[in-house]
């Protein structure tokens, strides 16, 4: 059971200063998506900046001053933003 488990794990670390996407739960965290209604709604939210790493699996990330949501995020809940090729 454990090799099948850890078949579909990714060690994914993340370093100070990159950009990732937070995926949310809008219709409960609505202080960061801004709308009313929220079925069709975003699931990521950001891109926002990392702070620092707290502990080994979660970081500090830079929202917003209006946001009422804790800053500090799990691995699992966050997706590197990547720059569009030009």
């Amino acid at each position: 059971m454990k090799k099948t488990v850890d078949a579909h794990r990714k060690d994914v670390t993340f370093t100070m200063g990159n950009w990732v996407y937070v995926k949310l739960r809008p219709y409960r965290q609505s202080s960061v998506s801004g709308h009313k209604y929220h079925k069709l709604g975003k699931r990521y939210f950001g891109p926002y900046k990392i702070v620092e790493r707290v502990g080994s699996v979660a970081y500090k990330l830079a929202l917003s001053e209006s946001s009422k949501i804790h800053h500090v995020f799990h691995y699992s809940l966050l997706k590197t933003h990547f720059e569009p090729i030009h």
